[in-house]
């Protein structure tokens, strides 16, 4: 490199080759100094850790990309161990999981398109839950097991175990993109494409938000096409399906949270509100345990946190961070460098040395590491948004100061 150029310590990351692409890998050599390490905008993620193929499409739009990032539908806070197992086991509890389940098993994950990524999990302009049909028949399904559960629990069997990871809804889930707030998600007349691998030759539809603010595809000079279609998602092989019901727990919390926004809204289209009601019933049959004196025909839910996460304040299972935590933090690969923008995020909150400053949280692992403390911090910042969904005071978060 010639004196006086413009360079970087920084290094670009090596690519997978992908053979269903036709693509080959691409190995990088090292930076004008020497180095190897990994530009932090770039996730480092190995391919062995990612428990789905980088070949899948995004599970919205159906594109394939490199820049594809995984999304895990239902997660915990990764600095800690102890929050993961507690959420892991809820989820057993409630019969949806195998007893094997992981929050890293490929049931819980899906590619998603970075836009659609962000939209979804930082921004909440979409959800994905459930189709209509889909929806019904895993409320109906729900409710016959919940009255033998019932039935069991009047004969003094606690011990029942819901059937419902085998039914026919359950492996051949459908499911829809609910634009919330569908102007901010496609303004000024921005469209979404959605591809069709089915032939060899793939397509694409152009969406458009519609006058009644339904996605409907572009026909001509027309927004008043079809609405977007429920799409399935069986590119997997048995036992490595996704898992509806994680995709309906995603859900509710985005629908739950736009229940309670304050600003003006655009009003939703009634396809998509009764969406929101079924997601909303069937993920209270989900939760709903009997009491000993229930007739089994009363299915209400007993301890049900609005929110979602499945805990209650008194039940000693987890503390109220980590309870906010588990609603709020759908984050992946934690562990992950830092990204620009993240460390934009840190300066903006804590001044131009936050980079340098890593006592301002104290943590138990790594206290050294930005990556704990940008966790914590967005994590935080979450959590506070949601604060009014607790009827008692928000400690002070994770030793923040």
């Amino acid at each position: 490199m010639a004196a006086g150029q413009v360079s970087t310590t920084l290094t670009f990351s090596n690519l997978p080759g992908v053979s269903q692409w036709g693509t080959g890998d691409i190995t990088r050599g090292p930076n004008s100094y020497g180095s190897a390490r990994t530009a932090p905008s770039v996730a480092t993620t190995t391919e062995g850790n990612r428990n789905i193929a980088r070949s899948e499409p995004c599970f919205i739009t159906k594109k394939l990309s490199y820049t594809h990032e995984r999304m895990h539908w239902v997660s915990a806070a990764r600095t800690s161990s102890t929050t993961k197992g507690s959420i892991e086991k809820s989820l057993r509890d409630l019969d949806i999981v195998p007893a094997s389940f992981d929050l890293n098993d490929a049931s819980n994950l899906t590619n998603l398109d970075r836009v659609m990524h962000t939209s979804l999990d930082r921004y909440a302009l979409i959800a994905v839950t459930c189709s209509s049909d889909t929806l019904d028949q895993l409320i109906a399904l729900l409710k016959i097991e919940n009255e033998n559960m019932a039935t069991a629990a009047k004969r003094g069997d606690r011990t029942y175990v819901r059937q419902l990871r085998s039914s026919p809804a359950f492996l051949n889930a459908q499911y829809e993109l609910v634009a919330l707030h569908p102007k901010h998600l496609l303004p000024n007349n921005s469209e979404l494409l959605i591809y069709d691998h089915s032939t060899p030759q793939p397509t694409r539809k152009t969406y458009v938000t519609g006058s009644d603010n339904n996605l409907r595809e572009w026909v001509g000079e027309d927004d008043t096409g079809p609405r977007i279609p429920a799409f399935s998602f069986d590119l997997r092989p048995t036992g490595e399906q996704l898992n509806p019901f994680l995709v309906i727990l995603n859900a509710v919390i985005k629908f739950r949270r736009y229940d309670r926004i304050t600003s003006p809204k655009d009003p939703l289209p009634s396809e998509i509100t009764e969406l929101m009601e079924k997601t909303k019933e069937l993920v209270e049959l989900i939760y709903w345990k009997p009491s000993v004196e229930q007739d089994g025909d009363d299915q209400h839910s007993e301890g049900y946190d609005e929110v979602g996460a499945g805990f209650t304040e008194d039940n000693g299972q987890m503390t109220l961070e980590e309870q906010v935590a588990y609603n709020l933090s759908f984050l992946s690969d934690h562990s992950q460098e830092l990204t620009a923008e993240e460390e934009d995020f840190l300066v903006e909150i804590y001044g131009p040395n936050a980079l340098e400053v890593p006592e301002a949280v104290d943590v138990d692992q790594d206290p050294e590491s930005p990556r704990n403390l940008v966790d914590k911090v967005t994590d935080w910042q979450r959590s506070t948004n949601a604060q009014e969904a607790f009827e008692v005071d928000q400690p002070e978060p994770w030793g923040i100061r």
